[in-house]
């Protein structure tokens, strides 16, 4: 599932686009269940059994406003969307990590320009950041007169296992982009991947 993000009425509502490599991750399977839980360092989002795969997952928001959207995998981070994705790695995995996260990158923005008809010219950058997290970060600024709110669709991609974690965010106009960057990058630091469900009552 891919996201354009519109905040027409002031909150991070997101029209809806079918990538590719998300095809049969539409639907929310009944078997799975996500929630936010509070913690005494801030708030957890966790997933559970996501999209039938058997993979339990969370992310930290330590001392952040997080909520939940009527979209699932959309929620807003003191005011700025946030998109939360996950696929299987086997359609892109190679040898190589990078060129695994560059070709599910190649096989979203073909999808974007052929299927969407959007002239985009995305930008990828694969290597550790400031902290040794190794991922990708991509985006594409929004065409000429698709939304004139909104500069850039913003993305860090990365390889947990045998699955690739998609975090999405935009840079709107007049927005320095180490806000959202900073904003995925914080996120997908703190992925954490369980063995069994993970409980969704709140922690102290």
């Amino acid at each position: 599932m891919r996201f354009l993000f519109s905040l027409v009425l002031g909150v991070g509502l997101l029209a809806a686009f079918t990538g590719q490599a998300q095809k049969t991750s539409v639907v929310e399977s009944v078997k799975s269940t996500a929630g936010i839980v509070n913690t005494a360092a801030g708030k957890d989002l966790v997933f559970n059994n996501y999209h039938d795969y058997g993979l339990n997952f969370s992310l930290s928001f330590p001392q952040t406003d997080l909520v939940a959207t009527e979209r699932a995998g959309m929620y807003v981070v003191h005011g700025q969307p946030l998109q939360v994705l996950v696929v299987p790695a086997a359609s892109f995995r190679t040898d190589s990590a990078a060129t695994t996260l560059q070709r599910y990158i190649a096989n979203e923005a073909a999808y974007f320009r052929q299927e969407m008809k959007l002239d985009i010219e995305p930008f990828a950058r694969v290597g550790e950041d400031k902290s040794g997290f190794f991922c990708a970060i991509w985006g594409f600024p929004m065409p000429a007169g698709t939304n004139e709110q909104i500069a850039q669709q913003l993305f860090v991609v990365f390889l947990r296992d045998d699955y690739i974690v998609s975090v999405g965010s935009v840079q709107m106009q007049g927005q320095d982009i180490s806000a959202p960057l900073e904003l995925l990058l914080a996120t997908a630091r703190t992925y954490k991947a369980s063995a069994t469900p993970i409980s969704l009552k709140r922690r102290r």
